[in-house]
């Protein structure tokens, strides 16, 4: 009998929270009878990172942050902008359900969420500039994208393990019979729903384990100071040497030693958080050699691209009601999200989100080139607007990025859910992995992240030396 997707995130939930509790109770019992404090290195803090090592102090182990950047967080990285805090890395807190661990940190911290309501995306068409699409046109959009997704959903069923989303995709498109206006809108929602979601071209993606990282029911929350201002209330009491790049990691003696240019450090075990591009990008020489399952996990995993521009306007030209706007066009090629910074309100920031090969060819490109992408886009949405009314913008470039080589992962033809977990497998007594690639269900989220910490830690409480 097959799991269905949500079931087995239901389970996977369960049991977390039962091996969570246990660990809590008795382990923490347990340890505090040792004569000597286990001492833990964590590479990386990132949320994975910070979570593990937080998860180890409450469980009396000596432990230390390693992190090549200057400030915590890794992908989570808040700009002020303006006058206000906006997300260049992750953003959303992806489903406010009470099962969201994330939730239990906004109550915790008292952190200011707002929703994001995707019904408030306005879509314009490029061949009548300047003309929001009517809601009778919007509707069909959105029937019609809804029934292509429940199509792949059954086509997945047969899919082989080296094919990918392309031909499908063309395929399903090609079957509708409708105006243009409805087809390219459908084109539109669909590269959102897919391709921006994953960061990835649909050639990139599997279509056998598309969609397997399902987000927590309800609604998709903003942090209002952004998600570093729960990074820096987490490392609270948690030792980070900062500026501090991994070289080597030699483990499976009696203990694991670390080293780069800055020196080295030894301890009883190694928490591995780094991005999957990291180890991809084999930054990180293993000694001994990482086991092969891992190694050919890690080749077959791939890392997404989400890059943000970031606008300052002189002033908001956009709807107040909007969350999200959308030029609709024949090519989704250079597709761009845009969304208000602060809906509902006279704030003059745009984030726009570009992905997959966009992405990475926007890193290539100078300011002006991008200011003036952006222009192009925005006055065939608003025509009045004029190239001098941007007064900044800021892009990421998270594909160049040494400590990422990308955003977040995703699964490739020929790869499955099962290199996810191997990757997340400890090896020998001292190494362990933790971070959003090593989490089978929730990969790619900042909440699969945060598990995965917390995961490697209780992994840690079971190893013996």
């Amino acid at each position: 009998m097959k799991i269905s997707r949500r079931k087995a995130l239901q389970l996977a939930t369960f049991i977390g929270t039962i091996w969570l509790t246990t660990n809590r109770t008795i382990f923490a019992k347990d340890i505090k009878t040792d004569i000597k404090r286990k001492k833990a290195i964590v590479i990386g803090a990132g949320i994975a990172g910070v979570t593990a090592a937080k998860q180890l102090l409450e469980n009396n182990f000596d432990v230390t942050v390693i992190e090549a950047r200057e400030r915590p967080g890794g992908r989570i990285l808040t700009s002020s902008i303006g006058n206000i805090s906006v997300d260049m890395g992750a953003a959303w807190i992806h489903g406010d359900s009470h099962l969201n661990p994330l939730m239990e940190l906004v109550e915790k911290y008292k952190l200011v969420t707002a929703p994001t309501n995707w019904d408030e995306t306005w879509f314009y068409s490029e061949r009548e500039r300047g003309t929001v699409i009517e809601d009778r046109d919007f509707n069909s959009i959105e029937r019609i994208t809804n029934k292509i997704i429940l199509k792949i959903h059954e086509l997945q069923i047969n899919a082989t393990a080296d094919q990918s989303m392309e031909s499908t995709i063309e395929d399903l498109l090609q079957g509708i019979r409708a105006p243009s206006i409805i087809k390219n809108g459908v084109k539109w929602w669909l590269s959102s729903e897919i391709e921006a979601v994953s960061g990835a071209n649909y050639k990139d993606l599997s279509l056998q384990y598309w969609d397997e990282d399902e987000a927590y029911e309800g609604d998709d929350l903003l942090l209002m100071q952004g998600y570093g201002t729960l990074i820096k209330k987490m490392t609270e009491g948690i030792n980070i040497d900062y500026n501090k790049k991994v070289d080597k990691i030699e483990y499976g003696k009696t203990e694991v030693i670390i080293s780069g240019e800055w020196g080295r450090m030894s301890g009883d075990i190694a928490v591995v958080t780094v991005p999957l591009g990291v180890l991809k990008n084999k930054s990180i020489d293993f000694v001994p050699t990482l086991p092969e399952e891992k190694i050919k996990s890690i080749e077959r995993l791939e890392m997404g691209i989400l890059n943000k521009i970031v606008i300052q306007f002189d002033k908001r030209f956009w709807p107040a009601k909007a969350h999200r706007l959308g030029l609709i066009s024949e090519s989704t090629n250079e597709r761009i999200e845009f969304f208000p910074a602060r809906p509902s309100s006279d704030n003059t920031v745009l984030v726009a989100l570009t992905y997959g090969d966009f992405a990475r060819s926007i890193e290539r490109r100078s300011k002006e080139a991008i200011s003036h992408l952006i222009w192009s886009q925005i006055k065939k949405i608003f025509p009045r607007v004029s190239k001098s009314n941007i007064v900044d913008i800021f892009v990421t470039k998270w594909y160049s990025d040494e400590f990422t080589y990308g955003s977040y992962s995703y699964i490739p033809p020929n790869a499955s859910l099962d290199d996810c977990e191997i990757l997340s497998n400890p090896v020998g007594n001292n190494l362990l992995f933790a971070g959003e690639a090593t989490s089978r269900y929730y990969l790619g989220t900042v909440h699969g992240a945060y598990l995965s910490g917390l995961r490697a830690a209780s992994q840690a409480l079971l190893i013996k030396h």
